[in-house]
């Protein structure tokens, strides 16, 4: 009797699991689904220094410009340090063929201006892309040395999180991570064909600490004295007891004037023209 009473309960065990096993499958199923999915839908974020930059996605419409079109990439900074930030980006795009893009007068840039802590900003780089190129790799460097709004005052955890750069590969979900990429080595100021031949407003060769102000806040120029061989010359006059502010214009190697402006402080005039000599060699490749 207790023989066959125990096979009665290993037979009522079988069928229930059997008939639950659907069921449970169904649920586990469901429930990597889901974990798949929210994974799909996480933000990818690098920290450099004190600064938190998420990559939020990436739109592609038409250009003015025949057999290219624009490709923005959307990011937001938020400061998780405890001072102030102040900072800016050179952004270039690594894209298929071999092809490098670098970020050109985008309406909204990111740019983190005076930053306090737990406070985030949003902003954009505009690549003009030739089409039937697809966008492998954002690269962002620092276009200066040090983050907090007062130079050198780096805290001790901005420090602890430096880095040189930040990536963001563009082939995953959401524009997020790609494993199967391999690092890539941002392109040398040669490689980038941008040579910088800086002047005052009297003509002469620009000083020692110009030529430095301009190589940290634009290190994707070449600095020349030799202005036949250079592509860009730089105008830039500091401020002074009878200037009030820091004058630049840029102009090619036509001799059209393609930036012209004024600022109180001296990087962001720098930055400026950086940005409109960038502008100009934008769709510009690796051969």
């Amino acid at each position: 009797m207790r023989r066959q009473q125990r096979k009665r309960d290993i037979r009522c065990t079988i069928s229930f699991v059997t008939m639950r096993l659907p069921a449970i499958s169904f649920l586990i199923l469901s429930l990597l689904f889901n974990v798949g999915e929210a994974a799909g839908k996480q933000k990818s974020s690098q920290r450099i220094g004190d600064l938190v930059v998420t990559l939020l996605g990436i739109e592609e419409r038409e250009a003015a410009t025949s057999n290219h079109h624009t490709v923005t990439i959307g990011l937001q900074a938020e400061n998780v340090g405890k001072q102030a930030l102040c900072l800016s980006f050179g952004s270039t795009l690594k894209a298929t063929f071999g092809l490098e893009y670098h970020g050109f007068g985008s309406q909204h840039p990111l740019q983190v201006r005076e930053l306090l802590p737990g406070e985030k900003t949003d902003g954009e780089f505009d690549f003009l892309v030739k089409d039937g190129v697809e966008p492998l790799e954002l690269v962002l460097k620092p276009l200066s040395h040090t983050q907090t709004c007062t130079r050198g005052r780096d805290s001790p955890s901005a420090i602890w999180h430096n880095a040189s750069e930040v990536r963001f590969g563009l082939t995953g979900p959401q524009g997020g991570p790609s494993q199967e990429q391999p690092a890539l080595t941002p392109p040398a100021a040669e490689e980038l064909g941008v040579r910088v031949f800086l002047a005052d407003a009297k003509g002469s060769a620009a000083q020692g600490n110009l030529i430095k102000v301009f190589q940290d806040h634009c290190p994707q120029a070449q600095i020349t004295t030799a202005k036949e061989k250079a592509n860009y010359v730089v105008q830039l006059t500091p401020k002074s007891l009878t200037r009030s502010k820091n004058t630049i214009l840029v102009a090619n190697a036509d001799g059209d004037v393609i930036h012209s402006g004024a600022t109180i402080n001296l990087g962001n005039a720098v930055k400026d023209a950086c940005t409109a000599i960038l502008s100009e060699t934008g769709t510009r490749s690796k051969h």
